[in-house]
């Protein structure tokens, strides 16, 4: 049963701390249970989040890569690719524009022409060069959330040219160049049951997720989100007085918004258990338990805050000519 109901009207641009994607503020007015039986339930009903963040960005833009040429081995070089925002073709130029200039820096008497070419229907890239009369392979290493899984390597491959016979390679999985797929509000004040768990970043975590929002907008737009499927979450917390919300990506516990504001709107709602609710437990300890039924129903009497029943048949009224056992009621 609701027994009261709140709405804030956030905005990380009126933070009293933190950063943009992971800031804090704190209650004039902070919310109290009215009683301890209650509880609160945290809705996001609303929110307004500029999608400003890169698909390639800080700690997801390396590739690995290795070059063996008439049996030198350069060993493994690791590159970090521009950050921003790609479509299959334009991510293709980028890599390979970015190796070519690495073995500048270590080969200068050799520049290879890459030739990738991206299929549509397969959604699979072939890998290959322009051969010549030398022994030399490349290798892009897998590399699990960064660009080569992107390309589609989710496997080790080699592509080489001996004698001026060239070997191509394809893409062991498909292209994605949109790996953030969904967008969470979390909360690290907003306390939940250890029951709710999360399996995104780690393994079984336990879940500060408030709500998850897909992703359908294009980049410089902005993401709209409400609340159709009225997701709700119970918390734990008896107070309410300092709020955290950050906001973070299915692949990490970070988001970087570079600068730009977001907005939301969350509802709080205090509940009180209802009938049902109080017996539940009894009911359960009363058939797995075989509990006494007359504690179980002590029991009840304090979960629920029904008056308490008690027959005391050794207590009569003083009633000429009846002997009358009597009902004392008494309230907690």
């Amino acid at each position: 049963m609701e027994v009261n109901r709140y709405h804030f009207y956030l905005s990380s641009s009126k933070r009293m701390g933190g950063s943009i994607e992971d800031y804090d503020v704190v209650l004039k007015r902070p919310l109290l249970l009215a009683s301890p039986h209650h509880y609160f339930k945290v809705i996001i009903k609303q929110a307004t989040i500029p999608y400003t963040f890169r698909q390639v960005d800080t700690g997801y833009n390396q590739i690995q890569y290795r070059l063996i040429r008439n049996t030198i081995d350069y060993g493994l070089r690791t590159l970090s690719i521009t950050n921003g925002n790609y479509n299959i073709n334009t991510l293709i130029t980028e890599v390979k524009s970015q190796i070519v200039s690495d073995i500048g820096s270590y080969l200068p008497s050799y520049t290879p022409t890459l030739n990738w070419t991206y299929n549509r229907d397969t959604m699979l890239i072939t890998f290959s060069f322009t051969a010549d009369m030398t022994m030399t392979s490349f290798t892009l290493y897998a590399q699990t959330n960064q660009v080569a899984t992107m390309l589609g390597v989710g496997q080790t491959i080699t592509f080489s040219s001996i004698g001026g016979v060239a070997t191509s390679a394809s893409s062991t999985q498909p292209v994605n160049v949109s790996p953030i797929t969904s967008i969470y509000i979390r909360s690290g004040t907003l306390k939940q049951s250890d029951l709710s768990r999360e399996n995104l970043v780690n393994q079984d975590d336990t879940c500060d997720v408030l709500v998850q929002i897909p992703l359908y907008n294009q980049p410089t737009s902005w993401i709209q989100y409400s609340n159709e499927l009225t997701i709700e979450n119970r918390v734990l917390n008896t107070i309410v007085n300092d709020l955290n919300l950050y906001l973070t990506d299915n692949r990490s516990y970070a988001l970087n918004l570079r600068g730009i504001d977001w907005s939301c709107l969350m509802t709080v709602i205090e509940m009180a258990p209802s009938q049902d609710d109080a017996h539940s437990q009894i009911r359960q300890d009363l058939r797995f338990n075989k509990q006494d039924v007359g504690e179980a129903m002590k029991q009840v009497e304090l979960k629920s805050g029904f008056p308490e029943v008690e027959e005391q048949k050794d207590k009569k009224y003083d009633l000429p000519g009846l002997d009358v056992p009597i009902l004392n009621i008494s309230r907690l």
